[in-house]
């Protein structure tokens, strides 16, 4: 009995939860009074909330979360590390935004905001691009930093059809680079370290608008760029477009392979719009690299004649100054002076010293279209290996410019070129192709030119009206020394225009190749096996004793 007193003494002189002594029980046979319920009234805070109210929160109530403010914060600690507060926002502490160093969207100049967000991210991280900023000077992303747009990369005017596309944009991720080469700005962006990221990006310079009669655009330095011997290596772009830009993207290694050399490189998805004089170059430039769906075909101001007039004069596609091995699938060129130009360069390896444009280079699914020619080399000497291009359509400039009469569609003249291409599609054009120099010293081949004979290998060709501007045209230019061959060709589907010349023509030094036997025969449309015009020289004016020509239709001599 005294234990049981003991008990119910306890329990009435116990504390309730506001720590005051209770007069009474407050649970009577497991029923809690209405008045002994309430709803929250205090908010959660950084810091505990002492409450002071004899009442019970109730069952369906829950405190109000206070809401992030430059000064408040709930659920989160901002240690400026793994979490970041400022402007009003949070954010993880590898993302950074340009607005909270002071940048701003618009035209106001955003690169010191821009550059103080990468150089925030000690560990690396992603630098976002919210809304239309503009770099005025130059932004550098050191290793392990993005760049990258947020939301939707299409905006309002890009694809205005017909008529110009709006620059700058009023919204989306874009970046507004006007800083010019006259201003002494070497680049917008640069990618100076180990494996840098931009993406989702609307790119483009400020431009006058372009008049019905001529246009002198603005000169801008690369909007992407590297700089040689700075070390950097390893980059991924995609899903970036350019806007009227002088120059896209140039990729710049090293001449010395014994410190680095540039490589582990991936651009893909890439819109220029237009690219005024360089979209793509690659300097020096070892494998990997890898180039998908790049399209060239601009729609901003393209139904101004002095737009196209400057395309074609001045537009290169693709500049390939040196590349290993490089992988390229899914290109898309549209009115430019060149599709793809090749230069030689020279780097130092474990191999020794090399000078050439290109080895190894391989193709899938490339369209030149209304371009005035598909592939170029301005020197007799250069040193370039087209490994494999399959699925080729070559297709001439038919717009009121014309700008590929009289020209070769590929013109590689030079003893040192090897191209093997399948699956050709040709039209529209004047002549086809030219390879090789020949002998050095003799017509238009330098003495200087190396000696030896250039590779030509097509497969699978068809083509309709060669020879479409100019009467007389062949369909190939080649010295004796070049090795020719059409594959499986079917040799009556090269069709040209009416009055257009013969399959082979002369080449660089003013002699003919021929074509391998193969070529020699076509089936005519009765089933025949015939002599296929244009494959033999028709006189022997130059040629070796026991030399086979042609001097009528389907009839053979020996000289």
């Amino acid at each position: 009995m005294r234990y049981l007193c003991l008990a119910l003494s306890a329990l009435l002189l116990a504390p309730n939860l506001s720590g005051a002594v209770m007069s009474r029980p407050e649970f009577v046979g497991s029923v809690v009074n209405a008045s002994d319920l309430a709803n929250p009234t205090a908010t959660a805070m950084p810091i505990a909330v002492n409450g002071s109210a004899p009442t019970f929160i109730k069952s369906d109530a829950a405190p109000a979360i206070q809401k992030g403010s430059a000064g408040q914060f709930v659920n989160v600690e901002c240690d400026g590390t793994s979490a970041v507060c400022a402007g009003g926002r949070v954010r993880p502490g590898l993302v950074a935004d340009p607005r909270d160093f002071g940048g701003t969207c618009g035209a106001s100049d955003s690169t010191k905001a821009i550059q103080d967000a990468v150089n925030s991210l000690t560990r690396g991280g992603i630098v976002i691009v919210p809304c239309p900023m503009t770099i005025a000077g130059e932004v550098s992303l050191s290793g392990s930093v993005a760049l990258e747009g947020i939301g939707p990369i299409f905006y309002p005017g890009m694809s205005d059809i017909p008529g110009p596309s709006i620059w700058p944009p009023t919204a989306g991720p874009a970046i507004n680079c006007s800083g010019t080469v006259a201003g002494g700005v070497a680049m917008c962006v640069q990618l100076a370290g180990i494996g840098n990221e931009v993406k989702n990006i609307n790119f483009g310079n400020p431009q006058p608008a372009p008049s019905s009669t001529t246009w002198t655009p603005t000169t801008y330095p690369p909007v992407i760029g590297t700089v040689y011997n700075s070390g950097w290596q390893g980059a991924k772009i995609h899903d970036v477009t350019c806007t009227a830009c002088t120059w896209f993207m140039d990729f710049e290694g090293t001449p010395d392979y014994s410190t680095w050399s540039a490589n582990q490189i991936t651009v893909e998805n890439i819109w220029c719009n237009p690219c005024l004089n360089i979209g793509v170059k690659l300097r020096r430039i070892d494998n990997p690299f890898y180039g998908q769906h790049w399209d060239f075909v601009p729609i901003y101001y393209l139904n101004e004649a002095s737009m196209g007039a400057y395309l074609r004069a001045h537009s290169i596609g693709l500049e390939i100054d040196y590349a290993a091995a490089p992988q390229f699938n899914a290109l898309n060129f549209f009115a430019n002076k060149a599709s793809i130009h090749v230069a030689n360069d020279t780097v130092m390896n474990s191999f020794g010293v090399i000078t050439m444009a290109g080895s190894a280079i391989q193709m899938t699914n490339v369209m030149s279209n209304q371009s005035c020619q598909a592939v170029t080399t301005d020197s007799n000497n250069t040193v370039v290996e087209f490994k494999s291009i399959q699925n080729l359509y070559v297709w001439g400039d038919q717009s009121g410019f014309h700008c590929s009469k009289g020209k070769n569609m590929i013109d590689l003249p030079s003893n040192a070129v090897r191209i093997n291409a399948s699956g050709v599609g040709v039209t529209y054009v004047d002549t086809f192709a030219n390879v090789g120099c020949g002998t050095p010293g003799k017509g238009g081949c330098p003495s200087g030119a190396p000696g030896g004979g250039a590779v030509a290998h097509f497969d699978n060709v068809e083509v309709d009206n060669y020879s479409a501007y100019t009467a007389g045209s062949v369909f190939m230019k080649a010295p004796v020394g070049t090795d020719l061959s059409l594959g499986t060709t079917n040799t009556a589907l090269i069709n040209g225009y009416s009055g257009a010349g013969g399959l082979m023509g002369a080449g660089t030094d003013g002699t003919q190749a021929f074509w391998s036997r193969a070529v020699l025969m076509q089936t005519n449309s009765s089933g025949q096996v015939i002599l296929n015009p244009g494959t033999l020289p028709t006189s022997c004016s130059g040629l070796a004793a026991g030399t086979i020509y042609s001097p009528s239709a389907h009839n053979l001599s020996v000289c």
